[in-house]
């Protein structure tokens, strides 16, 4: 099996990444009865050697692309959003990236929302920029 990015865009961006996407493979072997015999994974794409022992390979990979792809761009889309919109973010952003790679400050910013989301969540308090970023 191959799978691709769309229009050759990353898929991971980090080791973070990688190091979800191959706990989500050892979930999807267990969940479907599955022999993984090999991976690599690029920064694009990635490739697997896979044994079935049922006929579920299609549901397999859907659910491995989709649960992937429902960890990752949520966050990232609203990082996205907070730096084309949010003056404060956008200024954090551009701090971050000058001393790291663009994606790394991104992939940071999207960390940041998903724990103001948890706060937000858990103790009942309004978003505050200047909490977030300090």
């Amino acid at each position: 099996m191959m799978a691709r990015g769309i229009n050759r865009q990353r898929i991971f961006q980090d080791d973070s990444d990688r190091h979800h996407w191959v706990e989500l493979l050892a979930e999807m072997s267990n969940q479907f009865r599955l022999r993984v015999h090999a991976y690599a994974l690029l920064d694009n794409h990635y490739h697997l050697i896979l044994e079935t022992t049922e006929t579920n390979l299609s549901r397999a990979m859907q659910w491995l692309q989709v649960s992937y792809s429902m960890w990752h761009k949520p966050f990232v889309e609203a990082a996205n959003f907070a730096v084309r919109y949010s003056p404060e973010l956008r200024a954090w952003y551009q701090r971050k990236a000058a001393r790291t790679k663009r994606v790394v400050a991104l992939k940071a910013l999207a960390n940041k929302l998903a724990k103001a989301c948890y706060f937000i969540l858990r103790d009942g308090v309004e978003f505050d920029v200047k909490k977030l970023v300090g």
